[in-house]
């Protein structure tokens, strides 16, 4: 998709919807967005957030030329609809900004309002325990094609959960964005994975992802991170795998250098979101 802006406009991925505060009664929802300006002149641009007919109050920033900008704002609904497994329900965060008055940038996310935590003895979604019941699955669809086809990944969704499965491992690549919108529509949980190769090669794969690790390896996971954060199915980020570093050589200092790399990735990730655990 090749999207036209204005010289000040919402960047790509703007928002990062985080639900701090939840009980059946109340929920805070918290929006971070992020505005550009790639013109010549400085702008002052008022950002509005709307949800579930709420506003939160409206906030300005100035932005100087070749600068970006981020507010933060917050929305508190009552009675919220709790995402889950069983009812799945989204939320849709109308995000609108204005120069001078006029509107000259807005965009939909899609977010759900629910808890998630990881306990000793379990899941638990919403203050209930979860049995995480999964498998892991790529986005393709055999025989329909390379191009993404959304209602034949539905199906097989509808299928997976009448065999009982809750839940899916992405494996071993970021998803088509479509997959986890599906996945938020049909309240299947999901671990988001990002890579299957680091800096070692890989089998026979010569020109496999390895030999642009070090220029790409931070850019891609901020573009993971940016695309996929507000999915509420998201209950868990994978850094790789069946990556070669998971093995332990008999090398001390190669043992060094893979723990390294699986470190800097945790806390890379962790630069962009810290309400799911990494594994």
């Amino acid at each position: 998709w090749l999207e036209k802006t204005g010289p000040v406009h919402l960047t790509q991925w703007p928002t990062y919807i985080t639900t701090p505060h939840v009980t059946k009664e109340s929920a805070t929802v918290k929006v971070q967005t992020t505005v550009a300006n790639t013109g010549t002149d400085t702008a002052e641009i008022v950002v509005q957030q709307q949800v579930a007919g709420i506003q939160a109050t409206p906030a300005s920033i100035t932005l100087a030329p070749g600068t970006e900008g981020v507010v933060e704002q917050e929305i508190h609904l009552t009675d919220p609809k709790l995402w889950s497994c069983e009812s799945p329900h989204l939320y849709s965060m109308e995000t609108t900004v204005l120069h001078n008055g006029k509107l000259i940038d807005s965009t939909k996310t899609a977010f759900g309002v629910r808890t998630a935590e990881w306990k000793t003895d379990g899941f638990y979604l919403n203050g209930q325990k979860v049995r995480i019941k999964g498998v892991c699955e790529h986005h393709d669809l055999g025989a329909l094609g390379a191009a993404f086809h959304a209602r034949g990944y539905e199906r097989k969704i509808e299928k997976l959960k009448a065999m009982g499965c809750n839940s899916i491992r992405m494996t071993h690549n970021p998803p088509a964005p479509e997959v986890l919108d599906l996945c938020d529509k049909h309240g299947i949980l999901v671990i988001d994975e990002l890579f299957d190769i680091w800096k070692r090669q890989k089998y026979e794969k010569v020109n496999g992802y390895h030999i642009y690790w070090d220029e790409w390896w931070q850019k891609d996971v901020q573009n993971f991170m940016l695309r996929d954060r507000n999915h509420p199915s998201i209950i868990a980020w994978s850094g790789g795998n069946e990556v070669p570093e998971q093995s332990a050589p008999k090398n001390p200092k190669r043992h060094e250098q893979n723990i390294a790399i699986a470190n800097g990735l945790r806390d890379e990730i962790r630069k962009y979101d810290t309400t799911r655990p990494y594994t």
